[in-house]
């Protein structure tokens, strides 16, 4: 069984004064914080397990002010705890809980604040590998207690986080559905040149920095590198069942469309695709897709995912 963590000295509240799980554990020596959002009063009850992968921001997982809670997930999880335990990893070395007061723009949290950087051991582990590494050793423990049924473990990702969970699905034999969301199935530089037309030449320059990695001077940053790996084929490769969410206003559609007709002429029939023309990423689309966010339309997209995974 696996120890519940002790107190945050940073912060005041701990997530448990909001009705979660924090289960704390050792990765590699590196300390890993996990917390579970369970239906009130069915934490004990053995339900499938749904892993959410975020995407690799240095933000805390919960965040809250004198007003309360801020959302933990980019949906409603209420709907899912019927027949699921939800389970999300804290970035390394981020704190899991924060006064959302405390942190800097889009919820960032620094280090130092004349820097403007994030802890360092976090940007040492900013890279694809370790995520997958990391959040399979999660799975594996949770699917050891009582309260998760091991026959059941659902991985599902949004942008970056889509391409840790393919990853964690190829890796993995526990892992029984991955929803892939949002994310490049051929390689987050795809998209990058697909928005920068303009400096295309720059953009190609950096890439083969990057890629360029046994270089003495090679400088840029090993994250784009990893999240730019094509995950196409490894998908492709899956046996399992596998939900493909993807915006047809953003410039990675043309690769999930690739994607799409892959799969159709490999006869993947474990594949299920599904295109929003009225959505992009959680906003609305107004004309030619241009972004309106007064229109939050994650509820969708996860009203989908619980559809999909009652029928598969």
């Amino acid at each position: 069984m696996l120890l519940v963590s002790k107190v945050y000295a940073r912060s005041r509240k701990q997530p448990e004064d909001f009705g979660y799980l924090h289960i704390a554990m050792k990765f590699q020596n590196d300390p890993v914080d996990v917390i579970i959002i369970s239906k009130e009063n069915k934490r004990r009850s053995r339900k499938p397990l749904l892993f959410f992968c975020q995407d690799n921001l240095p933000q805390p997982l919960i965040r809250y002010d004198a007003n309360g809670l801020h959302p933990v997930l980019p949906f409603d999880e209420q709907p899912f705890l019927d027949a699921f335990h939800i389970a999300i990893a804290a970035a390394p070395f981020i704190p899991v809980i924060a006064d959302a007061t405390t942190l800097a723009e889009n919820a960032t949290y620094y280090k130092d604040e004349k820097t403007k950087l994030p802890p360092r051991q976090y940007s040492e582990r900013n890279f694809l590998d370790y995520h997958v590494a990391r959040n399979n050793f999660i799975v594996k423990q949770l699917a050891r207690e009582r309260w998760a049924d091991s026959r059941n473990i659902v991985v599902a990702g949004h942008a970056d986080g889509a391409t840790v969970a393919a990853k964690m699905a190829v890796n993995n034999h526990k892992i029984s559905h991955l929803i892939y969301s949002g994310g490049n199935p051929y390689g987050k530089i795809l998209s990058q040149l697909a928005e920068n037309p303009e400096e295309r030449q720059n953009v190609l320059a950096q890439w083969r920095n990057a890629a360029n990695r046994d270089h003495a001077h090679a400088t840029h940053p090993k994250p784009v590198y990893d999240f730019s790996q094509p995950q196409g084929q490894l998908l492709l490769g899956l046996g399992i069942p596998v939900l493909v969410c993807y915006d047809l206003w953003t410039h990675a559609a043309p690769y999930h469309d690739l994607l799409q007709v892959e799969a159709i002429r490999l006869q993947k029939e474990n594949f299920r695709f599904i295109t929003y023309t009225s959505m992009h990423d959680f906003a609305g689309v107004v004309g030619h897709g241009s972004d309106d966010y007064d229109q939050y339309r994650w509820e969708k997209r996860a009203s989908d995912w619980r559809h999909w995974l009652s029928h598969a």
